[in-house]
């Protein structure tokens, strides 16, 4: 972005643009004036451009110094360590009580380094499954987290730098819970880029998780909830294109534990955990589930695979004017069929609530809570609820949402490997907002009928005396939402 204005700039100036460059303290350069120009700016990429979708040869170098486990040790992350003056620049520019919530990750401060590498590429922020293949090779297993980035390019003295900087702290007030943080400043020739990726703190692990595991090897998860989760239950690939439903076990100490025997056939298995979450409005029969934790493990494979594994197809890439909705009920119906399930029915006014919700969303700064009350306004639209799931995100290309949902193991026992359904989907375009690309909010309700075959994921069984006896407290002001400005988060309920 910022080369492309340059360019034009430098058709206004004459002479020598080297000797621009090189004007005294006291006049600074034309490209300092550029990014001075554009501190307003928290910069992605242009309306025009489609978000990255490939690493340098820097970033990838940078990626394979990254562990070969989730939720690394601080001592195993020593190579994307900020400095301690750097993230003191950081933390002082945050009210005191924003500061008592961060905590510093260290895979964040990985998948900071490698963003803020590979930025200078193209000059665009990585697409969002781009973001998540960097986050899982770093060690990070949130199914959604938040960057920003603000690049400097030419004379950037530290002065401007560290300005920069707290600029970038603003978003992070918006935390009113126990957040991560981390945070990368890098220089690669004339550019300086910095990158702040941060997440609320709902799980911590107590345990050393690998990516990599022989075939048969028994994946165990020893975690700790936010406390306002409970009763996290867990779904996972296995062989073909079965999904397992596995409950955790509480200890004692409030913590929780799975330990899960993996496949014996090479591949990559995802895992994904859900957990119910306090909600002010909720009533009694309804559950409210989160996504809390998701990452994917390799079986007998030393290496993750490429990013291109998770990316669609080259003639996927580059987005066909605005997203229909015809086309993710097809990829959907695509899957069902290899499932040997019958084609998903399009609702017309399911459709409409749906449509309603979405354009609430898109005119909304933060990603708005899910609909409290769906289920009274579908039962007086004489549907005999089974059960019921929404979905409430923002994209920018619809190939990588729809990618998303489907890496997803509970979508996939839930929503598409299931009998007969009744579906209706709202997409809303958001306000441009400048030097950013075009977004979307999308709204997806699912309604199984009463009477309605269904086909449950399958439930490996757990020993009685180690089931889930609830667990965290209550909070009646709980609202389900995005607790900093996001651009993507899912939300459902049932």
């Amino acid at each position: 972005m910022l080369r492309r204005i340059e360019q034009e700039l430098a058709k206004v100036f004459r002479g020598d643009p080297w000797g621009i460059r090189q004007a005294g303290p006291l006049k600074p350069s034309w490209r300092a004036i550029v990014v001075l120009g554009m501190l307003s700016w928290t910069l992605g990429c242009t309306a025009s451009i489609v978000p990255g979708r490939s690493l340098g040869s820097g970033a990838r170098s940078l990626v394979e110094e990254a562990p070969d486990v989730y939720a690394p040790e601080a001592a195993l992350m020593q190579a994307f360590a900020p400095g301690d003056d750097l993230r003191r620049t950081l933390l002082d520019a945050l009210p005191k009580a924003t500061r008592a919530l961060a905590k510093g990750d260290p895979a964040l401060d990985c998948v900071a380094s490698v963003i803020a590498e590979n930025y200078p590429e193209d000059e665009t922020a990585p697409s969002k499954l781009l973001q998540q293949w960097i986050a899982w090779r770093c060690g990070a297993m949130s199914p959604d987290f938040h960057f920003n980035i603000r690049p400097c390019i030419g004379r950037c003295t530290s002065v401007l730098l560290d300005s920069l900087l707290r600029r970038l702290a603003g978003p992070l007030t918006h935390y009113d819970r126990r957040f991560s943080y981390g945070l990368s400043r890098r220089r690669r020739g004339q550019w300086h880029v910095q990158v702040v990726v941060s997440d609320e703190r709902l799980v911590e692990s107590q345990a050393r998780v690998r990516r990599s595991y022989a075939p048969g090897d028994t994946l165990s998860l020893k975690l700790r909830l936010n406390e306002r989760l409970r009763s996290p239950i867990a779904y996972i690939q296995a062989d073909g294109d079965r999904t397992i439903k596995r409950e955790l076990s509480e200890n004692p100490d409030g913590g929780w534990e799975l330990a899960h025997r993996l496949p014996s056939t090479y591949g990559t298995y995802f895992v994904e955990l859900v957990a119910d979450v306090e909600h002010g409005s909720e009533r009694e029969g309804m559950h409210w589930q989160q996504g809390i934790l998701m990452f994917p493990t390799h079986v007998g494979s030393a290496k993750a695979p490429e990013p291109d594994v998770f990316m669609p197809k080259e003639s996927e890439r580059v987005p066909d004017g605005a997203p229909r909705i015809e086309q993710l009920l097809e990829r959907y119906n695509a899957q069902r069929r290899l499932l040997g399930r019958p084609v998903i029915t399009w609702d017309a006014e399911i459709a409409t609530l749906a449509a309603t919700r979405a354009e609430l969303d898109a005119n909304a700064v933060q990603l708005i809570p899910p609909d409290a009350a769906l289920d009274l306004k579908l039962d007086k639209m004489g549907i005999s609820l089974g059960q019921f799931w929404q979905t409430q995100a923002r994209f920018e290309v619809l190939h990588d949402y729809v990618r998303t949902q489907l890496l997803r193991p509970s979508v996939r026992a839930e929503q598409i490997d299931t009998g007969a359904v009744r579906v209706g989907i709202g997409i809303a375009p958001r306000p441009v907002e400048e030097g950013r690309p075009r977004s979307y909010s999308i709204v997806e309700y699912w309604v199984f009928p009463r009477d309605g075959a269904s086909s449950a994921p399958e439930r490996e069984s757990v020993d009685a005396s180690r089931r889930p006896i609830g667990g965290g407290s209550r909070d009646d002001a709980v609202q389900l939402r995005a607790a900093a400005p996001a651009d993507d988060a899912t939300t459902r309920n049932r």
